[in-house]
């Protein structure tokens, strides 16, 4: 990214029409996944969306099995609705488009974005549907069948209801709502104080109601931050919510003891619920961002709640990984995981790029142990016997532990703990020395006053509304660029990376296959009627061999229709062949190719492809993302080391480091041994990204995580931050962004630092009454509101914008610039 230069604002580059990731060609979608959703979108005329969608669509899809729907249906009683969770939305724009879709194909589809919950009434048919079929015509399971497919079609991702709500965040909605009316009807009833109503029945009435209404907004929203600080404090820390706790306790019993003693002129009870229903919602923002993120996602079940298929005396049923028992024959299709160590009567081929990192796919011998986290890889369903309880697989210890989460109010970072023990100490002991300076000087209700005012106007009030502001403008950056982060102190933690470890396969490369330029030529060197042959035997085969020959036939512009009456002869672990037209086609290994006898096609690399009498050798490589060498460049020219590792082989990743001119790489790293490589590294400066489940020791050790990945949720629910993309991602731009928050949170530090400078010795003098107080508290919040929109926004153009910084992406292959090969 270091060495493209800025687009200009008014001309962005190209973008996919569906999902606005760059693309080469202006109007060109990026998948065939989301030309497809595109296509749904018009047929269905719901493009209407798009006009007021404030994050970007989902990346297309295809529709996937959904072992888990059979298991809801049956569960659920008669008459119940379904309920499926959803990963993916993003806005009002992606609420109303699955609604509307579901009205359409005559379902009453209610979606919560709130956890990302769809619920569909399928026994109620929608007067008017959209004439796809209603329930009663086509059944329940093929019409929900129907819109589920729909739904995946544009890009989300269905899986079971096991999703929960955020307990925290609900209860300060609730508080939010109480503490801002509790202050609406204080400042209501100190008006009358302010205005000179003094003494009689009403005035005392009104002076109770205020008494009342600010002890109510301490019971309800400041004990938020009264127990939060008293945790910190028993750690022997003090966190930003101490100065904030001691403001409140310090402002309602300064109140307090002032109206006990008869002095008016110490009396913040309306500032008192002002100030504590200022601070909830800046802690509701600060939480809501975070379920915001967590919301899109499906949720970590983990391993035990995975969906399997399990024979039962020859019947098929859905349960978990959890009732799997040794000897339980389970059916596995093409992308299921298998969740234990299982062996089957026949020979398969399976890919374990997952849990390994390594692309190629590998033959498993009849008989043989399968490993846990394999998926099938020659397109074929195979029914295995388990040989061992899921909770003991291998896998089951990569996806040990409970993921990373935290409070919003953790890792405030150690410039704002500094902060705290700072200004707890100093305010405390300039409010002490005052209050019996005053006392002795004039009166004890005269230095509680000055004493209560100085711990008012000091309070935190708007720096309490500054972290959240600066937060929501970081976050909405990250939005815009397909970045959701799902904890909280992340950009405090990210300001201590030194070291970014990138796994290779899937992350650094596209996780396929592709013919080096020689193996290109030779393919487009074929006379059209041995293309043709060659195109009728690769298309029968899903290893990423054959498909990265049939992709070359493509580019060259051969199709034809298969001939179904073709016999093609596959060989797990060596090859495949046919004759076609008289004419004996071979796609093999050389071993294979030679007579040789083979046990795995990965133990070579060159592929030996005969067609009559002509022989071709076939070299496959790697191929980059198209982001990965500018955006590695550029984390590079801010100062941070970059390090491979991967579980692949030496000579692969080897190419991969060269390509990329990484120095540093490590290679055949078992999960255990990537954690430990993170922690070697200094575990907290280290930010890793990757996305195989072989990552997820990894992911757990370093300081900073994150995934391109969302085919499975385990992942993403260990991570820090998740991109809706594949590749690098904008890693540039997250740093770019975490320096601009970091800017904006040190300007609204030195803003508090100066407002006290200026107001502590007023209030030590006796000039700052009730009423100053009551307007500098909403004045320095709306300064410092201004002021750190500045610096974010100032900071924003010095970069050339949001958007500049999310195309600055070259799009060019990258692989290119060595020649195609890695």
């Amino acid at each position: 990214m270091g060495a493209s230069r800025l687009q200009n604002a008014a001309s962005p580059p190209p973008s996919c029409p569906h999902c606005g990731v760059a693309v080469d060609v202006d109007g060109a979608f990026c998948c065939l996944g989301c030309e497809a959703a595109a296509a749904l979108l018009r047929h269905q005329d719901l493009n209407a969306c798009r006009a007021w969608a404030d994050e970007p669509m989902p990346r297309g899809g295809v529709p996937t099995q959904r072992a888990f729907l059979s298991q809801v249906l049956a569960q659920r009683a008669q008459g119940a609705a379904v309920v499926v969770d959803v990963q993916g939305i993003t806005c009002g724009a992606c609420v109303w488009v699955l609604e509307e879709l579901g009205r359409r194909h005559g379902l009453d589809a209610v979606v919560n974005p709130g956890i990302g919950r769809l619920t569909v009434h399928v026994d109620d048919v929608v007067a008017g549907a959209g004439g796809l079929g209603a329930p009663a015509a086509l059944g329940i399971a093929d019409t929900l069948g129907h819109y589920l497919d729909d739904v995946e079609t544009l890009g989300y991702r269905l899986g079971p209801p096991a999703k929960e709500g955020d307990g925290q965040r609900d209860t300060l909605v609730l508080k939010t709502g109480l503490t801002t009316a509790f202050a609406m009807v204080s400042m209501s009833l100190s008006f009358s104080r302010y205005f000179g109503l003094d003494g009689g029945p009403l005035a005392d009435l009104f002076l109770v109601g205020e008494v009342l209404l600010a002890a109510l907004a301490v019971a309800v929203g400041g004990s938020t931050f009264i127990a939060s600080a008293w945790r910190s404090v028993r750690l022997g820390l003090l966190s930003f919510d101490a100065p904030i706790a001691l403001g409140i306790i310090a402002a309602f019993t300064g109140s307090i003891a002032n109206l006990i003693l008869g002095s008016e002129e110490g009396l913040f009870f309306d500032a008192v619920t002002t100030f504590i229903a200022l601070m909830v919602g800046g802690r509701l923002v600060q939480r809501s961002l975070l379920q915001r993120s967590r919301s899109q996602l499906l949720n970590d079940t983990g391993l035990l709640s995975l969906p399997v298929t399990v024979l039962e005396e020859g019947v098929p049923r859905t349960t978990t990984a959890g009732a799997l028992a040794v000897g339980s024959r389970l059916l596995l299709r093409p992308g299921d995981i298998l969740p234990a160590s299982s062996t089957s009567s026949t020979d398969v081929v399976v890919s374990l790029a997952w849990i390994t990192g390594e692309v190629e796919a590998r033959s498993i011998a009849a008989g043989a142990a399968i490993p846990a986290g394999a998926s099938l890889a020659d397109g074929r369903s195979v029914v295995v016997t388990v040989q061992e309880a899921a909770v003991d697989s291998a896998l089951a210890t990569q996806l040990g532990g409970l993921g990373r989460t935290s409070d919003p109010s953790d890792d405030d970072g150690t410039s704002w703990r500094l902060y705290a023990t700072i200004s707890i100490s100093l305010v405390v002991f300039a409010a002490v020395v005052a209050g019996v300076a005053w006392t002795f000087a004039v009166d004890l209700p005269r230095g509680l006053s000055v004493a209560t005012a100085v711990l008012v106007v000091t309070c935190p009030c708007a720096i309490g509304l500054a972290l959240p502001l600066v937060d929501e403008l970081a976050h909405r950056d990250l939005r815009r660029l397909g970045v959701f982060v799902r904890r909280g102190g992340f950009f405090a933690r990210l300001q201590r990376i030194r070291r970014v470890v990138l796994d290779k396969t899937g992350t650094v490369t596209l996780g396929t296959l592709t013919l080096d330029l020689a193996a290109r030529d030779a393919i487009r060197a074929l006379d059209d009627a041995d293309a043709q042959r060659l195109f009728q035997v690769a298309s029968r085969s899903s290893h990423p061999k054959s498909q990265a020959v049939v992709s070359a036939l493509g580019a060259r512009g051969v199709s034809c229709a298969l001939d179904e009456s073709l016999v093609v002869t596959e060989h797990p672990g060596v090859g495949i062949e046919a004759f076609v037209d008289g004419q004996q086609v071979r796609l093999m290994s050389s071993s294979g190719a030679s007579g040789a006898d083979v046990d795995n096609i990965n133990n070579n690399n060159c592929t030996v492809l005969t067609i009559g009498g002509t022989r071709f050798d076939l070299r496959f490589t790697e191929t980059l993302q198209r982001d990965a060498r500018d955006e590695i460049g550029a984390l590079r020219a801010r100062g941070l080391q970059v390090v491979l590792a991967s579980g692949d082989h030496r000579e692969k990743v080897a190419a991969v480091a060269d390509a990329l001119e990484v120095s540093a790489w490590h290679h055949s790293l078992k999960p255990a041994a990537k954690a430990r490589l993170v922690e070697d590294l200094g575990a907290d400066t280290v930010l890793f990204v990757g996305d195989g489940i072989n990552d997820a020791m990894a992911f757990d050790a370093a300081g900073v995580a994150g995934t391109p990945a969302l085919d499975h949720p385990q992942l993403p629910a260990r991570a820090d931050f998740y991109v809706m993309r594949r590749g690098l991602g904008p890693l540039n731009a997250i740093f770019a962004i975490g320096h601009r928050h970091q800017a904006a949170t040190r300007a609204a530090l030195v803003f508090a630092v100066a407002y006290n400078a200026v107001v502590v010795p007023a209030a030590l003098a006796g000039w700052l009454t009730p009423q100053w107080c009551a307007l500098l508290m909403p004045v320095s919040s709306i300064a410092v509101v201004l002021v750190v929109q500045q610096v974010f926004a100032r900071s924003l153009r010095a970069a050339g914008g949001v958007k500049a910084i999310a195309n600055v992406i070259d799009v060019r292959p990258l692989s290119a610039a060595k020649g195609g090969a890695l």
